[in-house]
């Protein structure tokens, strides 16, 4: 019996009218909430609610990762303030069943029926409602493809003129912002069929102030944001992970779409000045959000006053590190990414790279939220005693234009010595590079290796005998290259229990100069470590240095 329903479960989907009401059809939209068991993890859920209740929306459309972990209480939670909040008003709410919800249960199939219960819904894992004549289909993350394409399909035939709204989790690939590396490709193939979809995703932890969450092309999609922690893509370091606030309603008309974005700590309509407007029918020529329409439209580029400028401050002498600071750009069009260049100069007076790290712009912040300067840190590691090095600075618009570059040169003072515990100055003859125990090929003329998916840079055992709470840092130089534009996320990794103990540094997209990368981390389980190299597309990778240190307090 629990087999049939199971079955019935997945692989139902029906079509549900809503209801007949008359004028525009209003859907509130929030995503990636991450809530618990404990009641207060449902602070900012409430809050949606409550913008959701005073725009009057039709519906409440969560798009997945609605928990941690599966959490029964934080369902149950999540059902009573959903009661509560939209008591005598009641939005049909229709929800997108993904990963998150399944941690700590055996199955999917299973974890499904019992969020479901606990939600007390009636609804499948794929299902078509009608919204006043409008079809919103519902998907599930771990997705059946061939079944997407039926409900796609039925749907164009049912609704002929009309946009398909596509509820689902994962964004297609390379659409909206950071979905080169958040999202998947089968999608995108599909999608691109049907020019009518407006695909609505999460899974990004993005925010809804950045104008990249809306994209045209064979297609619209438009990823939610979340509430809950984001960090972007800082290449170069270690992600930062402020928290957003952001939900959308979708206001609906014969001649458009509208995308309403929300700020839910005060209720109060981000940019309500400009709406994201989707003309209808849609017309891939003719769409306003199209990369290309968009760079023609871009003001002038982002520049920094004539009185604004890079410092570089030591922490102390002798020194750790070093905090480049700067003002944020002014002039000119909001500033995307800030990219830092950091120079060495050679007694000749050249000056060659060391490291480049990309800083999202303040852009997610609200004005008075704003610091009045950006900082980035650099490691002493980073850095030669004695040294000149030059510091630059050049800020990007959301779509590639680029701004005037700033910069600054300085001399390294003297830097605290640290305990080497290992160096190798040639890595490529002395460091194993392998994917799942098998040894990464190189090119035939040994200097590059060729990296598919993953690889790991298998480092001695030289952190394992220390104390539990003992730090260290890895330096290591590099180039690698992707043959696509494309992210790759690297991260100190134990190998048992197998988990990342410094959490996902990016490198720039398809680089090949110079490249130091320093991680801090402090070996807790006094297990083997290595430098894992994952989530990427094919290229090559040299290395040309790696020293451990044992930071001394």
């Amino acid at each position: 019996m629990r087999k049939s329903l199971l079955l019935a479960f997945l692989l139902l989907f029906t079509t549900m009218p809503l209801f007949s009401t008359e004028g525009p059809l209003r859907i509130g939209v929030l995503t990636d909430t991450h809530i618990d068991n404990r009641p207060e993890s449902l602070e900012l859920v409430k809050k949606a609610f409550r913008v959701f209740r005073d725009q009057k929306v039709d519906v409440v459309a969560h798009v997945g990762d609605m928990a941690e972990r599966h959490s029964p209480k934080g369902y149950e939670y999540y059902r009573e303030s959903y009661e509560e909040i939209f008591a005598g008003q009641r939005p049909q709410d229709i929800y997108v069943f993904a990963a998150h919800d399944t941690n700590g249960i055996s199955s999917n199939g299973e974890a499904f029926i019992l969020w479901r219960n606990a939600l007390k819904i009636r609804q499948s894992l794929y299902q078509t409602f009608d919204a006043k004549g409008y079809p919103l289909l519902v998907v599930p993350q771990y997705i059946d493809f061939t079944m997407l394409e039926e409900m796609l399909h039925d749907a164009a035939e049912a609704y002929p003129g009309k946009p398909i709204f596509l509820f689902d989790h994962f964004p297609a690939w390379n659409t909206t912002d950071n979905t080169v590396w958040w999202g998947e490709e089968t999608r995108r193939k599909i999608l691109k069929r049907y020019p009518q979809v407006i695909h609505i995703s999460g899974h990004v932890h993005g925010t809804l102030r950045n104008e990249r969450n809306i994209w045209q092309g064979e297609f619209t999609a438009v990823n939610a944001g979340g509430l809950t922690t984001w960090g972007g893509l800082n290449p170069g370091t270690t992600r930062v992970s402020p928290v957003d606030y952001g939900v959308l309603v979708m206001e609906v008309k014969p001649e458009e779409v509208i995308f309403h974005r929300f700020d839910v700590r005060d209720g109060k309509e981000l940019s309500p000045e400009n709406p994201w407007r989707i003309p209808l029918p849609f017309d891939p020529a003719s769409a306003p959000y199209r990369e290309e329409a968009r760079k023609a439209r871009q003001g002038a580029p982002a520049a920094f006053a004539e009185s604004e400028e890079i410092r570089v401050t030591p922490d102390a002498l002798p020194c750790r590190q070093m905090t480049v600071s700067f003002p944020e750009a002014s002039i000119g069009e909001t500033v995307y990414y800030y990219w830092i260049d950091l120079e060495k100069r050679h007694d000749n007076g050249t000056y060659e790279r060391i490291a480049r790290r990309g800083l999202i712009g303040n852009f997610h912040l609200a004005a008075e939220e704003r610091p009045p300067r950006l900082e980035s840190i650099f490691c002493s590691s980073y850095f030669e005693a004695g040294a000149h090095y030059r510091v630059a600075v050049t800020p990007e618009g959301y779509f590639g234009q680029f701004g005037k570059t700033i910069s600054t040169e300085f001399d390294m003072p003297q830097t605290v010595s640290n305990t080497v515990v290992f160096s190798c100055e040639n890595p490529m003859a002395e460091l194993p590079f392998t994917n799942e125990a098998q040894t990464i090929r190189q090119t035939p003329e040994g200097d590059h290796y060729l990296l598919d998916d993953h690889g790991m840079l298998n480092l001695p055992d030289v952190c394992s005998n220390a104390p539990v709470d003992a730090r260290f840092r890895i330096t290591v130089d590099f180039r690698v290259q992707s043959l696509q534009p494309y992210f790759w996320t690297i991260a100190m990794h134990c190998v048992k229990p197998s988990q990342d103990i410094v959490w996902r540094t990016t490198i720039p997209l398809n680089e090949y100069e110079p490249q130091r990368l320093c991680l801090e981390f402090k070996n807790s389980r006094q297990n083997p470590v290595h430098l894992l190299f994952y989530n990427g597309i094919r290229g090559k990778i040299s290395f040309q240095r790696v020293m451990i240190e044992r930071l001394d307090e």
